[in-house]
């Protein structure tokens, strides 16, 4: 199994472990590279390869429409694309009866699923506290 990074403006944007194609998986405007043991969230990436990020420093404060703009921008996906999305992939699992076909099952199996669900209840959280 090889490990790839998404690379967003330099840096290790998220980490996946697959047996399949990464350029069969995903949109070609994604930027994966093959990464070695140890590389995370946050590292940078150059021509030279992967650096570990310097020393943390304290992020400045950002407002809570900002934050879920940059959570939709990160992914490409709109609120209304990420919620069909999400339903897509749940009926296209009860159709086929692929076992797991819930929504539940989805989540414990499909990375993608996964990582896309998580993003949706983040921002989610983020829309209720603005009201």
């Amino acid at each position: 199994m090889k490990t790839y990074a998404r690379i967003e403006a330099g840096k290790v944007a998220e980490l996946l472990s697959t047996d399949s194609n990464i350029a069969e998986m995903f949109h070609p405007s994604l930027q994966w590279i093959e990464a070695s043991l140890g590389v995370g969230e946050g590292w940078l990436h150059t021509a030279d390869g992967f650096q570990a990020p310097a020393a943390a420093q304290a992020a400045p404060s950002v407002n809570i429409g900002a934050q879920i703009a940059n959570l939709e921008a990160s992914v490409y996906l709109n609120r209304g694309s990420r919620e069909l999305e999400l339903r897509l992939m749940e009926r296209e699992a009860a159709a086929q009866a692929i076992a797991p076909a819930t929504p539940a099952d989805l989540l414990a199996v499909q990375p993608y699923y996964r990582k896309l669900k998580a993003l949706d209840d983040q921002i989610k959280a983020l829309r209720a506290n603005l009201k």
